[in-house]
């Protein structure tokens, strides 16, 4: 039996670019993993797959992450790979945090090493990219400056030490949905030139102001526009005394940053009384961890 823990990441910074021919979009992002994270516990059996989801509904076959992680696996190696899943899930779904991506990482390295597939990091990453976009940043470090589809990683600075209040309100955005509204928006999404540069910079001086001045996500506008539920979400984080606050990845999650303790529970008692789902996380340097 093999358990893991397959922690969230929040987008410090997302541009949404032009439509590939495969249909997926150009993006630039720095994503950075926290310490909200679902528990996958690992078992080979005799027969299988099969997940078992503990806080969530079960996933039709097609559209279970597992479950196109364990075929991808299968397809590239001939093993069938009898096994078990159980998964204890903490990260919000349809969220815009990647819990989807992070639990199909764990798997991906879980079953290589129970079944000794032998496949190297960059096998697997290479494999991940066809089970979805944020897949191959699981695979990897805290903190990645990521291109193409998210495929293309790039060592980041890590997010200076702060506190990290994730606040969900109660509505889901699917990412393919948040897509299409952000390629039917007219209005402008785009980051103020040098933005990204900025950023990098602020990160690598461990200049929380500079991370905090610089934060910045495509998505915000069309999906603000279509749920302005998540803009006032925002907006009461910001107020409730929040350093910075942005929407991770394409929502619904919104995550503020403070440097103190005081601060972070003033934000987090202002996300329960508005009936959302509150966490309380810091920034950490490794996505796919393994319990002994």
């Amino acid at each position: 039996m093999l358990t893991f823990t397959a922690h969230a990441k929040v987008n410090l910074f997302l541009e949404v670019l032009d439509k590939r021919p495969d249909g997926y979009h150009q993006i630039v992002t720095i994503m950075q993993c926290v310490t909200l994270a679902d528990e996958i516990i690992l078992d080979a059996t005799e027969s299988g797959p099969e997940v078992i989801y503990h806080n969530r509904p079960a996933c039709d076959f097609h559209d279970d992450i597992i479950l196109r992680a364990w075929q991808a696996l299968r397809d590239a190696t001939g093993q069938d790979m009898n096994f078990s899943a159980t998964v204890n899930k903490r990260i919000p779904v349809a969220a815009g945090l990647g819990g989807g991506s992070a639990d199909a990482a764990a798997i991906l390295i879980g079953l290589n090493k129970m079944f000794d597939l032998g496949l190297t990091t960059a096998g697997l990453t290479e494999l991940a990219v066809g089970i979805g976009a944020d897949v191959p940043f699981f695979l990897s470090d805290g903190t990645k400056h990521a291109e193409g589809a998210g495929e293309i990683l790039r060592p980041a600075p890590p997010l200076p030490d702060c506190e990290i209040v994730i606040v969900k309100p109660g509505i889901d955005v699917s990412t393919a949905r948040a897509y299409q509204d952000f390629d039917d928006y007219d209005g402008d999404t785009a980051p103020p030139p040098g933005t990204l540069a900025k950023m990098l910079g602020a990160m690598a001086a461990s200049d929380y102001a500079g991370v905090c001045a610089n934060l910045h996500n495509s998505f915000e506008p069309p999906i603000f526009a279509k749920h302005p539920e998540i803009q006032e979400t925002k907006d009461i984080l910001m107020a409730a005394g929040a350093d910075a606050a942005l929407m991770s990845g394409s929502g619904s999650t919104v995550f503020a940053l403070t440097r103190s303790a005081e601060a972070a529970a003033n934000v987090s008692r202002a996300g329960r009384q508005m009936g959302a789902s509150v966490y309380s996380v810091k920034p950490c340097n490794k996505p796919i961890v393994a319990v002994d």
